[in-house]
């Protein structure tokens, strides 16, 4: 099954290695919240929320109920 994280890096075109550097989060835990073996805790959400530019609720809005790429907040 596919998370909104790893949909959120592929759309990136990001290797895990990559974006778990770019957070300072190793690479095998950061894949375990993606396949949704482990959980994470609010202020880890943020620096997803933060890296891929989108409001931290997204992550947590279940992927079945996306129909298309998930648009970039822009900075005000």
């Amino acid at each position: 099954m596919e998370s909104t994280l790893r949909m959120l890096r592929e759309q990136e075109k990001v290797t895990l290695e990559t974006m778990s550097k770019n957070i300072g989060i190793a690479p095998g835990y950061v894949h375990q919240i993606e396949m949704g073996h482990r959980t994470v805790d609010f202020e880890r959400a943020k620096l997803f929320a933060n890296y891929y530019g989108v409001d931290i609720l997204e992550l947590f809005e279940p992927i079945r109920f996306r129909a298309k790429k998930i648009p970039r907040k822009t900075k005000e």
